[in-house]
């Protein structure tokens, strides 16, 4: 496959096994998503006259100091495919991480198909967001936690 776009995800902290897996979990289902998607293409009235998007996906990969998940796509998305699929970060990537772990969590992505040509990094969750979240009890990290 020919890596022509990569999400990233980035904590200072680092993934341990359950969060990589986490993550590598909610790529999957994302790239499940698309897939039904472009299967049905033809069937949605207004995708009918865009050319059906190809997406080719890549090995969700951990760093070697377990602080950046990158997660690498292929293919020929075209203007919707980019437009459904990667106008914002997909959800799915952080879903099943704990809201402590997301708090202090950044994406990341980059493309060579000239939208972003370097990697433009921004937070999970907003930081007065995440300020207020840090002082609920529910949303501590939990003692012993990674």
């Amino acid at each position: 496959m020919q890596s022509t776009r990569w999400f990233y995800l980035r904590h200072a902290d680092g993934f341990d096994t359950d969060s990589f897996l986490c993550v590598e979990a909610g790529f999957h289902i994302w790239a499940a998503r698309v897939k039904a998607t472009i299967e049905v293409w033809e069937k949605v009235p207004d995708q009918r006259s865009v050319p059906r998007p190809a997406y080719e996906f890549g090995p969700v990969e951990l760093s070697t100091d377990r602080t950046i998940v990158t997660m690498s796509l292929g293919g020929e998305p075209g203007y919707m495919g980019m437009k459904l699929f990667e106008d914002e970060f997909p959800w799915e990537f952080t879903y099943y991480l704990p809201m402590w772990f997301r708090i202090d969590l950044e994406a990341g992505r980059r493309d060579t198909l000239g939208w972003f040509p370097q990697t433009n990094w921004g937070w999970v969750i907003k930081r007065e967001q995440a300020s207020k979240l840090r002082e609920n009890p529910l949303f501590k990290r939990p003692t012993g936690a990674a």
